[in-house]
């Protein structure tokens, strides 16, 4: 999905399988669009470089806030850490 001009992350709502979002050089402004990626249920790679949404602070924050799998996001590998009660 890279480099098409997308303003909206709408098309994952229905992707429950994905695994690797490539969805690089678009327009992605807000954080509000992350949402939609709670439906990706074994989603762990997330590639949003060129995206004003990258550039925000809170961007990293945001995705894993809404993609429990996650692993890695763009070039950062994602750390899980555990906490015992």
């Amino acid at each position: 999905m890279s480099g098409n001009g997308l303003a909206t992350m709408e098309f994952c709502a229905f992707l429950s399988k994905l695994v690797s979002l490539r969805c690089e050089d678009n327009n992605i402004t807000r954080f509000n669009e992350l949402k939609v990626l709670k439906n990706c249920h074994e989603l762990r790679y997330v590639h949003m470089k060129g995206n004003p949404i990258a550039k925000m602070s809170k961007y990293r924050d945001n995705i894993i806030l809404n993609v429990k799998k996650i692993e890695q996001i763009g070039l950062f590998r994602i750390q899980v850490q555990t906490c015992k009660a």
